[in-house]
């Protein structure tokens, strides 16, 4: 029995591999010194859509995933991971770059247990002289299937088509570089710059909040990618209801004496679904598209994360970016509408860049006040966010009313 064999050699390397190492020896002994335990500070705000906070014990690595398993054992072990990125990078390099086969520094900057992990790596090298060179920096995306594959092939067409170092409105995605199968790894120069949360306090920030706008229609205006193989899926309404239920019933687990509360803004959402016309077309869309998946360093803009990428509204990217506007300003300026205003600024240079058709609006509330919905199913398992539950169900209740009466 194949599959039983795995499971059995997995279980018995992991068991080696948290009891019997020599760092795990050494971190044992260290733990038994008064004063010496591990640190639990960070003065960073966790990104909501990131499963662990950013002090984390399991962002140590190597990590042992029961679902990720050896991919992403490897991709955390400086060692096994270097040689396999030497291997797959040069080609993409070619002599612009000789990377060594070797790692000088990982970090784990998000890990969503039994799903997916991204990591960022420090690899030296040579230039193409042959003079050693500036190590370059990668972010490798270790996923449970195959979908790396796929995804490097659209970002690679978006790379050719508009987004790459001939970008004259100087909006980008970043340089798509390889698929290494034996992490099962989408790879990519890291892009440089800070996210829009990171900026949220900067006197600048209604110019990001125009960039944004204007990197957003530039991706729906963009001809659906069709690498061979490799089309976009269509992410439709049913789509969105689907995904209603599925957060309604997570939020049942996780509290359940919100579960009829929350069932009956499902119900109300699942209702009002039914009224909305269809989009006259559909486009490429983000799907998770939020501050955290831009990248301003001055005039550059880079869009990231294109891991959801579907043919879909584009009223659905506009809400989910807007009503996180508004989240974070919940969250870093402790007032659900301290962005409002950046919020209608983000939707009214939108419909600059791309004219809104006769429905787009009403299709937009219904997709804000979804992305509310979603949100009190991120922030229920977070202890650092959790007090914004009741806002956000108060919120999204408001909402759902306002357009009842």
């Amino acid at each position: 029995n194949p599959a039983e064999a795995r499971e059995v050699a997995w279980r018995g390397a992991t068991y080696v591999l948290q009891n019997h190492t020599w760092d795990g020896n050494a971190q044992a002994v260290i733990s038994w010194i008064p004063g010496r335990g591990e640190a639990t500070g960070g003065g960073s705000i966790p990104d909501p859509e990131d499963c662990l906070p950013v002090a984390s014990p399991l962002r140590r690595t190597p990590i042992l995933d029961d679902k990720l398993r050896q991919r992403l054992y490897r991709a955390t072990r400086p060692d096994l991971a270097g040689p396999l990125l030497a291997r797959h990078l040069r080609p993409a390099w070619k002599k612009e770059f000789e990377p060594a086969p070797a790692v000088t520094n990982i970090t784990v900057l998000k890990y969503k247990p039994g799903r997916r992990c991204v990591l960022a790596y420090q690899l030296p090298g040579r230039s193409r002289n042959g003079q050693p060179a500036a190590s370059r920096p990668v972010i490798g995306k270790v996923f449970r299937d195959e979908r790396g594959e796929r995804l490097l092939a659209l970002q690679e067409f978006l790379w050719r088509d508009g987004f790459g170092p001939q970008a004259a409105d100087k909006i980008y995605v970043p340089r798509p570089l390889a698929y290494v199968p034996e992490m099962r790894m989408l790879v990519q120069e890291q892009a440089a710059g800070a996210t829009l949360n990171q900026l949220v306090e900067d006197p600048g920030l209604p110019k990001l909040v125009r960039r944004s706008a204007e990197g957003l229609a530039k991706l729906h205006n963009t001809p659906a990618p069709a690498p061979a193989g490799f089309p976009l899926d269509a992410y439709t309404l049913a789509s969105e209801r689907v995904n209603l239920d599925r957060f309604t019933a997570d939020l049942a687990t996780m509290r359940p004496a919100d579960a009829a509360a929350v069932a009956r803004l499902r119900d109300a959402l699942q209702a009002w679904a039914t009224q909305l016309p269809d989009p006259p077309a559909l486009t490429p869309v983000h799907r998770d598209f939020y501050y955290s998946q831009v990248l301003f360093d001055e005039a550059r803009l880079t869009l990231i994360d294109f891991d959801l990428l579907a043919l879909g509204d584009p009223a659905l990217d506009v809400a989910n970016f807007t009503a996180h506007l508004y989240f974070l300003g919940l969250d870093r300026l402790g007032h659900l509408d301290a962005l409002a205003k950046e919020a209608e600024l983000f939707q009214a240079v939108y419909g600059r860049y791309r004219p809104l058709d006769a429905t787009f609006t009403q299709r937009l509330h219904f997709y804000q006040t979804a992305t509310f919905f979603r949100l009190l199913n991120v922030v229920a398992p977070r202890p650092g966010l959790a007090q914004h539950f009741e806002t956000l169900y108060t919120h999204t209740a408001g909402l759902i009313n306002l357009l009842e009466s």
